[in-house]
């Protein structure tokens, strides 16, 4: 989690959108494992035996226990992002403002993440969700960026 005065300047500077519509999050954090590599990590381990998937989870609990993640600085540079959602018949088009973030040892963690699982996973896209909104129920989710691949499909105005 990320406290709320480290964002509080950018939150200020992009008050005005919420005449538009954007909600400030409730909650402010960079996500250090998103949805993608959660379920590559998890098939990567689903066909190992109790003991061995134990002992690997306990090197994986070490690596994020041992890793500095208070070591981050956010960036003074913001963007809007737009995507589409769809279920059932209902698209959900929903926006974020999301500032830049920069974790220092993110690379490093998953360099040896990827060693201990014998897999590749994407590094993620280091940011911070500020604002949301949308037209379904789970705008407040958020817009999940989970590479800077995603980050660049993505339709974007920087502010």
């Amino acid at each position: 989690m990320i406290p709320d005065s480290d964002v509080k300047m950018m939150l200020e500077r992009y008050s005005y959108l919420r005449k538009r519509n954007y909600i400030p999050k409730s909650e402010f954090h960079i996500t250090i494992i998103g949805n993608k590599n959660g379920e590559k990590i998890k098939e990567s381990i689903a066909h190992l035996e109790p003991e061995n998937k134990e002992q690997l989870l306990g090197r994986i609990e070490r690596l994020i226990s041992n890793t500095k993640w208070e070591d981050y600085s956010l960036l003074d540079i913001a963007c809007k992002v737009s995507k589409d959602y769809s279920y059932s018949d209902v698209i959900d088009k929903r926006d974020a403002i999301i500032q830049m973030a920069s974790v220092n040892k993110i690379k490093d963690f998953y360099d040896k993440l990827s060693l201990i699982l014998l897999i590749t996973l994407e590094y993620p896209f280091e940011h911070v969700t500020l604002m949301t909104r949308g037209l379904g129920e789970k705008f407040m989710l958020g817009i999940g960026i989970e590479s800077e691949t995603d980050f660049h499909k993505m339709d974007r105005d920087w502010l």
